[in-house]
């Protein structure tokens, strides 16, 4: 969770002066993002060069279990300077949905999640103060765009102690054969979990049970999955939001500049996405293009466009806002292989980004370049 205290500006000057950070891994090709929907695999898209990095440290440098940690997030361009021969710092970031860096933060198996947003000082460099429930392995995913470059989701992994001791060892998070992640059991058509709302910046954790009575209103949150869900195939992800007593909830509130957020990794870890809502008319238009009897939908319907690169385990973190807190309901998908049958597009069909217009293309399960969201196919 992230930690707010009257001391914070004392302990920045106690980090800044404090050792060097550590590196982190960019998105290399195994990690695929885009922060408005969903990237393809960099195989289709093309390798491209990373124009930055992100540097990460923390105060202390060892990370305890239940104790508050200041961590900083340093981005770099990796292009040095011609006449210092130093790397800079990337001053300048474009707002993306209200923030300009997003921070997912998860427990290597998946069972503590949290989104949040550091503070932005400088000169490259984002702080917040975070404290991790129990030891063992983590891994970060800052998603930021530096200002007239592309978006850019570097990745880290570290580990948290049990104890300040120097010989103190992490527990390890790895899936193991008995506690292997596991896709959900639809029942009647639906996954159903029982979610408790809580503050913002508050984590997700599946430790504890899944309603607790001392936090906020429980809600029950429901996932259609799609009848065949393949890999490199556009497709749904179908919320459907009630209240504890199964109401549907209406009144849905925007949470950072859209109605809904999901945050979605591979079992491995190694795959990232993080997806945002079209309107119902714009899912409906979707469904329309698929064989099966429409669904009837109101406001209490939040549809995820998404394209899920490889076959696998996937876990999906969905985020609504309702009277002022967060639901943050988790969902484990089974995505299968892709068709062997090759995508191949007509001349009388046209596929178009709802978001923007002008990205066309006459082949099926593509993408749009500009935010990553799956094209909608329309007749010429």
């Amino acid at each position: 969770m992230q930690i707010k205290s009257h001391l914070f500006r004392s302990a920045i000057a106690i980090v800044l002066g404090s050792s060097l950070f550590s590196g982190c891994l960019p998105n290399p090709a195994t990690v695929q993002s885009r922060h408005s929907y969903t990237m393809p695999a960099e195989t289709k898209l093309g390798a491209h060069t990373h124009d930055t990095k992100l540097e990460f440290k923390s105060q202390p440098a060892s990370i305890v279990a239940g104790q508050p940690s200041i961590w900083l997030l340093k981005v770099l361009k990796t292009k040095k300077n011609p006449d210092t021969k130093q790397e800079e710092p990337v001053k300048e970031f474009t707002v993306v949905h209200e923030k300009i860096m997003h921070l997912v933060v998860v427990s290597k198996d998946l069972s503590w999640f949290n989104h949040i947003h550091p503070d932005y000082k400088d000169n490259g460099l984002f702080l917040i103060r975070m404290v991790l429930p129990r030891p063992g392995t983590y891994k970060l995913y800052a998603d930021y765009t530096p200002k007239d470059g592309r978006q850019e989701v570097p990745q880290c992994e570290f580990n948290v102690v049990s104890s300040p001791a120097p010989n103190a060892q992490p527990v390890s998070f790895e899936p193991t054969a008995r506690s292997a992640i596991t896709a959900d059991a639809p029942k009647g058509g639906v996954i159903t979990k029982q979610i408790a709302a809580l503050p913002e910046d508050e984590p997700q954790d599946e430790s504890k049970t899944e309603v607790k009575t001392a936090a906020g209103p429980a809600y029950q949150i429901e996932l259609v999955p799609p009848s065949q869900l393949r890999a490199e195939e556009s497709t749904l992800l179908h919320f459907h939001v009630l209240d504890a007593n199964g109401k549907e909830v209406t009144d849905l509130q925007p949470y950072l500049g859209a109605m809904g957020h999901a945050v979605i990794l591979s079992a491995d870890t190694n795959i990232y996405l993080h997806t945002h809502p079209i309107s119902n008319d714009t899912a409906l238009q979707m469904l329309s293009q698929q064989k099966g009897a429409m669904p009837k939908i109101n406001n209490s319907d939040v549809f995820f466009p998404l394209l899920f690169p490889k076959a696998g385990i996937y876990k999906i973190w969905a985020q609504f806002r309702h009277h002022d807190q967060l639901i943050t309901a988790p969902f484990t998908l089974k995505v299968g292989a892709a068709a062997k049958a090759a995508n191949v597009g007509t001349a009388n069909t046209l596929y178009v980004c709802p978001m923007h217009p002008e990205e066309t293309s006459t082949q099926p399960n593509q993408t749009c370049p500009k935010c990553g969201m799956p094209l909608i196919q329309k007749t010429k």
